[in-house]
């Protein structure tokens, strides 16, 4: 057994999301504004505070019990295991999810941390796989999921990454962040977006609003790019992509100096082609 989310992780994880939050403004917003409406325009407003209560706090309680209900049943009893096949992955209270994943034919994976969910030091981990379809975009499908660990603790995503890649340590890993020019362009991630290397794979940070850390093993790259802005190029700064099978869209590093992102590309594709060939003669 290498990870299980409880219950009660799961709700939390749910009760701190940006999902929830927009679904309270999506009603909130309407109500208020015809509120203010009806109070400073038709002078009916304390009259009306009953009928717009009932209006939006009906189906509000119904969609937020809706939205708890379906990502807590999919998830529920989310067990990650290793067996000889790869990682089984099995979940659900109404309709049971099983799934293996072979480790062979993970591509990537990423680690996301929304802004609510830093406070609680809590992660969500996607797989980029193989031949498994679309990267699975919330926790409330009970389909087949990219999803590694829907909700867990720094010390769960560290077991499950061993899993697919023993020995990686992403604290043992050395970041090259950002310039401080590059403020003009991400005012509040700047100091985030950053990228590091080992013997094994890439790693890219970037995001505010939720963070996101991807892991792309050098053997598993496709193609490295560079591309600039006009303005990027003006203050000497450049991005670099890396392609994978695409199911998480875009690992990338943006705002870089211009002459790491160069050497990096170079530097990248090297370390790609040999890790190939390693991996080839095993």
């Amino acid at each position: 057994m290498i990870a299980t989310v409880p219950p009660h992780e799961l709700l939390l994880g749910a009760i701190v999301s940006h999902d929830l939050l927009s679904l309270i403004l999506g009603f909130a917003v309407p109500i208020t504004l015809a509120w203010f409406i009806a109070t400073y325009f038709g002078g009916h407003g304390a009259a009306a505070i009953p009928v717009f209560a009932v209006a939006g706090g009906v189906p509000l309680v119904l969609s937020i019990g809706q939205y708890f209900a379906r990502r807590v049943m999919a998830q529920f009893n989310f067990t990650l295991a290793e067996t000889q096949a790869g990682l089984r992955i099995t979940r659900g209270l109404t309709n049971l999810t099983s799934q293996t994943v072979p480790v062979r034919r993970i591509q990537s994976i990423r680690l996301s941390q929304p802004l609510f969910w830093r406070p609680l030091r809590r992660y969500r981990v996607d797989l980029e796989v193989l031949g498994l379809g679309e990267a699975t975009r919330n926790e409330s499908t009970s389909k087949v999921s990219t999803l590694l660990l829907p909700i867990g603790t720094r010390a769960q995503v560290d077991a499950a990454l061993a899993a697919v890649w023993p020995g990686l340590r992403l604290d043992a890993i050395s970041y090259v962040r950002s310039p401080r020019r590059a403020i003009l362009f991400d005012p509040l991630a700047y100091t985030w977006n950053a990228f590091g290397t080992d013997e094994n794979v890439v790693v890219t940070r970037r995001g505010w609003l939720t963070r996101h850390q991807s892991i792309v093993p050098h053997a598993r790259l496709q193609s490295v790019a560079a591309y600039q802005g006009p303005l990027e190029r003006l203050l000497g700064l450049a991005n670099v992509s890396f392609h994978t099978t695409g199911l998480l869209h875009q690992h990338a590093v943006i705002h870089m100096n211009a002459d790491i992102a160069r050497t990096l590309v170079y530097d990248e594709a090297d370390r790609a082609m040999t890790s190939r060939d390693s991996e080839l003669l095993r």
